[in-house]
């Protein structure tokens, strides 16, 4: 695995601000970002279709990446009794 620190220059963040996630490449570390990104934000931005941008610190240097989510449908059945 690797380390990776991203943050999101949109939103006014700095190299400095960028929050490190380990993984064994930057679109896995950049996956990781958004799952945390939408959960301690409360409001899923990502996974309702509202891409972010964000930087990327690696052992090469800064890449940008746009991040998309989307909502998978889950279903259930149940099966009824007839009584």
């Amino acid at each position: 695995m690797y380390e990776y620190k991203i943050w999101q220059q949109g939103a006014g963040e700095e190299e400095c601000d960028a929050r490190t996630f380990n993984a064994d490449d930057a679109y896995q570390a950049v996956i990781r970002w958004a799952e945390w990104h939408d959960e301690v934000t409360h409001n899923a931005l990502i996974i309702n279709d509202s891409p972010v941008e964000v930087s990327v610190r690696h052992s090469d240097g800064i890449t940008r990446f746009v991040v998309y989510g989307e909502r998978v449908a889950q279903y259930s059945p149940k099966m009824l009794r007839d009584d």
